[in-house]
């Protein structure tokens, strides 16, 4: 069955590649990304953390404790995440890591110090699998042409997403009164979108066509193509590429003497 979204096959000049196969792979450039930096200066959050009472070297460590402890979960995520990829693949994985972030989103919104910690980690721990990741599986979903331009798209929505954490910030801070918890809830809160946007999104999403070649599901490989290029199965087009990634996969094991990391 053809994709509802394809329209019709109209090679472009002198190329020989169709132009479907750039519309679909924009959906493909999706993150997710925290923010705490503004939130830990909202008098609110202060007041609950003690911080407002604490000396300047007490606020110091505790500020830099919550970054570290985000940091460190992304970083041990970072470097294992690929392994996890390259044995579950990529869609789990991704759809893991924005579930991760989620929990640990809520968790910061309990109000106590220990949750505070977990939550940090937590989202760390997503955020790092996440920027592993998904470059890897919008690459490896992308036309060779325009892979470079999505893959950069990627950084430019991470960039994008900070920018936005220090607005949020800087609203909550001039419109919502500091007596309350709901000053330093919504910037924390603000973390469900990205990890419900991934997850939503990744759910329809194809696996990656390179990871089932590696797993020898050639057909399987062979369906998603068609469907992420919006082309029939025996097109021309999804042959090349079929043998594109084949030749790789080939290369990689003759030069490494395995399929990946994990069998």
């Amino acid at each position: 069955m053809r994709n509802p979204l394809a329209v019709r096959a109209s090679p472009l000049e002198g190329e020989g590649i169709p132009r479907e196969i750039y519309v679909r792979p924009y959906l493909l450039a999706i993150s997710a990304s925290a923010f705490i930096g503004g939130t830990l200066s909202l008098p609110s959050f202060q007041r609950t953390y003690g911080l407002d009472a604490a000396s300047d070297s007490m606020k110091a460590n505790l500020s830099s404790n919550i970054v570290s402890t985000f940091q460190g979960g992304a970083f041990f995520r970072c470097a294992s995440s690929f392994l996890v990829a390259e044995r579950f693949g990529r869609c789990p994985t991704l759809i893991l890591a924005a579930i991760t972030f989620s929990i640990g989103a809520a968790l910061q919104m309990i109000g106590r110090l220990d949750f505070l910690y977990v939550g940090r980690a937590l989202t760390g721990w997503g955020v790092g699998s996440s920027a592993m990741i998904l470059p890897i599986y919008v690459s490896e979903c992308s036309p060779a042409l325009i892979r470079g331009r999505l893959v950069g798209t990627f950084e430019v929505m991470l960039q994008a997403a900070l920018v936005c954490g220090f607005w949020v910030n800087y609203g909550v801070n001039k419109n919502i009164s500091p007596e309350g918890n709901m000053q330093w809830h919504v910037p924390v809160a603000v973390q469900f979108v990205p990890a419900g946007l991934l997850v939503i999104f990744m759910i329809p999403m194809i696996e990656s066509p390179r990871w089932l070649v590696l797993k020898g599901k050639l057909q399987d490989a062979r369906k998603n193509i068609s469907w992420v290029r919006n082309l029939p199965q025996d097109h021309a087009y999804v042959d090349r590429e079929m043998s594109m990634i084949e030749v790789a996969i080939e290369h990689e094991i003759s030069s490494t003497g395995q399929k990946g990391n994990w069998r």
